[in-house]
């Protein structure tokens, strides 16, 4: 029985649900300290890069191995990342207000420059994770210029990582979807952030000596 085709099937899609429900919590977890939300999608990147090469990483151990793994580096780049987020949005506040009071040019244009700026910092933290997976020496200056040459190199992939990953904020929102938040708002996105960066990842493996 346990060797038929349709069981272990099964078998696989539970040790996927289980995977995706037990990283989710972990990334729920990771994000309550904001800072560390960072350190919590490295860990669910990682993990998921396995499962999706076929790899039997165990779970438990894997999470608390990655999460050990450059703990202080990977802790400073959330806090950096999470600060110029916060501060773009800070931005985009002070000039939303100043458009209601005087609809200038200047204050559209501070409006637009502070957006862009943020959206940009966003996507560097998508793709940074994939670019410090695999050049783990690389600096931190360098990993994010090589990050953002990504986002722009594949355009089409980073509008759609861009897209999966503001989902889980629209999903609190709303009293019946928050539920898949806690269940997997967070984990899915991740697993998707995987499959899209594939290509990416395959350059950067071919561009490696010249990094």
């Amino acid at each position: 029985m346990f060797e038929k085709p349709w069981f272990q099937k099964l078998n696989k899609i539970a040790d996927w649900i289980i995977r995706i429900v037990i990283l989710n919590i972990v990334l729920v977890v990771f994000s309550i300290g904001i800072v560390t939300l960072y350190i919590g999608f490295k860990v669910a990147y990682e993990l998921f890069k396995d499962y999706t090469e076929g790899k039997e990483t165990p779970l438990f151990k894997g999470i608390w191995e990655l999460t050990k793994k450059d703990f202080l580096k990977n802790l400073g780049l959330g806090a950096l990342l999470a600060f110029l987020i916060a501060f773009g949005i800070l931005n985009m506040y002070y000039y939303n207000n100043n458009i209601k009071a005087d609809a200038s040019w200047f204050y559209y244009m501070g409006f637009f420059v502070t957006f862009m700026f943020t959206v940009g910092v966003y996507l560097i933290a998508i793709y940074s994770v994939s670019v410090f997976h695999l050049f783990a020496e690389i600096s931190i200056k360098n990993g994010f210029k090589l990050s953002f040459y990504l986002a722009g190199k594949y355009l089409f992939r980073t509008l759609l990582l861009l897209m999966i990953n503001v989902i889980p904020f629209l999903l609190l929102f709303n009293p019946y979807t928050a539920p898949f938040f806690v269940l997997c708002g967070l984990s899915v996105p991740a697993v998707l952030n995987v499959l899209l960066t594939r290509k990416p990842l395959n350059f950067l493996k071919g561009e490696e000596r010249n990094v």
